[in-house]
């Protein structure tokens, strides 16, 4: 879903990073760095300079001494550089123009990314601190494990100032990766634990792998986490600055969040960044038992900042949450935000700040957040597309597609997995319901479960095996001439060659935003023109 990341990564013994969307590198940096956590800084930087430049009101708690400018050069090629004033290249666009005004309209579009992009860690190689590595444990042992330690656990919890647990179906890493940033950046001794495919901390910028050597130990390796690492946050504040520990809740029962809630962390604050259908043969069959489900792992005395938009849901929990002896907070999103992908995300951060003491974020920097992950299409040589199976679920799936064609006709690929039966059938009730209000004519659906899926569908289908070429079946897409969106699952060697065939045939050059016209997205870019 992100348009664009910054992704700080090793290089050669070194650290560095770049700007890339799904498809290219839209930016490198001109400089390599000793630690992860100087690129780290390195890319705050970079973004403060690029809203500097802009006009906009972001970043102001980095201190700039640069006056920084993005000038077309014409030596070996046309090419923009972000340079300080003394001709200090700290950054390249990747792409070379051969027309002036096509790079004058890529100057824009560069700049909003660059103001607003999250930063990740792609991490190939260990960095400063050793790999973190968890043990291959059953859940027997884990358990003596927990035991054994359970009381130093709680010891080293208590050392911690403030701990949030952010959990919900979409959007926990990239708000970890947020709140991360901005207590760092302000001055905070902070570790925060990202799950996913590619698990690590970052300490005070400092990324560390965990390398998982078994199956069964991803909800203990908060444990080993703590016990590796916070008494090396300690050491960091001999000033007494306070620590904040932020982690991305990774169970998928209400038992598991629950565990992890009240044993593992016993969190300060917890953010709940929506409910959604996904998770539904282990969280609930439907989206009022995935709500109860998350509010009652909340433990007593939390606070409890809510990001779910829905006001039944936001009702329901609020009571349930209560119950249990915590404080609700729902999040509210500003009518110039509202119904735009993860805005109510980005501004929980204010809400958490405000919990903490902290200085609010500006609008605008929030503005810059909410823009870099809006969807575009991807403009291919035979028609357009949008990867939209990356969500898995069908909220977030119906809000891509209403920003990209609003009332338009699309032609829906689906991709099915054996094992996610929940998330299929309420794939069905979705393209039924598009079906019904002309959205759609047909559907096309790959996969190994194809048959069940399509007797249920309303809408006449093309049905595609997990074992057909991705080239054909995106040939056949194509011939249809409406804009594609791929749903449902994207994890599966089909998939992925999918992605492949997609990024040989984009189209280079073409930096056109299909997002329908919002206020603020064309003030900024009249700021940024006027600049």
């Amino acid at each position: 879903m992100k348009r664009a990341t910054y992704e700080i990564y090793n290089k050669s013994g070194g650290w560095t990073w770049r700007l890339r969307n799904k498809e290219e590198i839209l930016a490198y940096s001109g400089k390599m760095f000793s630690s992860s956590s100087e690129a780290w800084r390195e890319v705050d930087r970079v973004r403060a300079m690029a809203a500097k430049l802009a006009g906009i009101d972001a970043y102001q708690d980095i201190s700039l001494d640069e006056v920084p400018s993005m000038e077309i050069t014409n030596a070996d090629a046309k090419d923009w550089h972000l340079t300080f004033c003394s001709g200090n290249t700290i950054a390249c666009s990747a792409k070379h123009f051969e027309v002036h005004e096509e790079a004058k309209e890529m100057r824009k579009e560069l700049l909003l990314d660059m103001i607003g992009a999250l930063k990740v860690f792609v991490m190939d190689e260990s960095d400063d601190l050793l790999t973190l590595k968890v043990g291959d444990h059953g859940p027997f042992g884990c358990f003596n494990c927990f035991l054994k330690r359970g009381v130093k656990h709680r010891d080293l919890l208590e050392m911690t100032d403030m701990r949030i647990d952010v959990v919900g179906i979409r959007g926990k890493s990239s708000t970890v990766h947020r709140l991360s940033e901005i207590f760092t950046r302000r001055g905070y001794n902070t570790l925060a634990k990202v799950t996913g495919n590619r698990p690590h901390l970052i300490i005070n910028g400092f990324s560390i792998p965990i390398e998982r050597m078994g199956p069964n130990v991803t909800l203990y390796e908060n444990i080993h986490g703590y016990q590796e690492f916070v008494p090396m946050i300690e050491s960091y504040s001999p000033d007494e600055r306070k620590d904040v520990a932020i982690f991305e809740n990774q169970a998928i029962t209400e038992y598991t969040t629950r565990m992890v809630n009240e044993v593992f962390v016993k969190p300060h604050i917890v953010v709940v960044t929506n409910v959604r259908q996904d998770h539904l043969s282990t969280l609930g069959s439907d989206k009022s038992e995935i709500a109860r489900a998350f509010a009652r792992s909340i433990p007593k005395g939390t606070v409890v900042i809510n990001c779910e938009q829905n006001e039944v849901l936001q009702d329901y929990m609020k009571k349930e949450i209560e119950k249990r002896g915590a404080t609700v907070r729902n999040v509210v999103v500003p009518d110039e935000h509202r119904g735009l992908l993860g805005s109510e995300t980005v501004h929980s951060l204010n809400y958490v700040l405000e919990e903490v003491g902290s200085v609010p974020i500006p609008f605008e920097e929030l503005d810059s957040y909410i823009r870099s992950m809006q969807p575009r299409w991807m403009e291919l040589e035979g028609c357009t597309i949008f990867n939209a199976a990356e969500v898995n679920d069908v909220e977030s799936t119906e809000m891509i597609r209403q920003q990209l064609v609003g009332k338009n006709k699309i032609l829906p690929f689906v991709y099915l997995r054996d094992e996610r039966r929940g998330r299929s059938f309420s794939f069905v009730n979705y393209l039924n319901h598009l079906f019904e209000k002309g959205y759609i004519d047909e559907v096309f659906i790959g996969g190994r479960t194809i048959d069940p899926f399509a007797m249920n569908l309303k809408a006449p289908t093309r049905q595609f095996r997990s074992g057909d070429n991705a080239s054909m079946v995106l040939d056949e897409m194509e011939k249809r001439g409406l804009p594609v969106i791929l749903m449902g699952n994207t994890v599966d060697d089909f998939m992925r060659q999918m992605e492949i065939e997609i990024s040989r045939r984009v189209r280079m050059g073409d930096n056109k935003h299909y997002s329908p016209e919002v206020d603020t997205l064309e003030k900024m870019n009249a700021k940024i023109s006027s600049t």
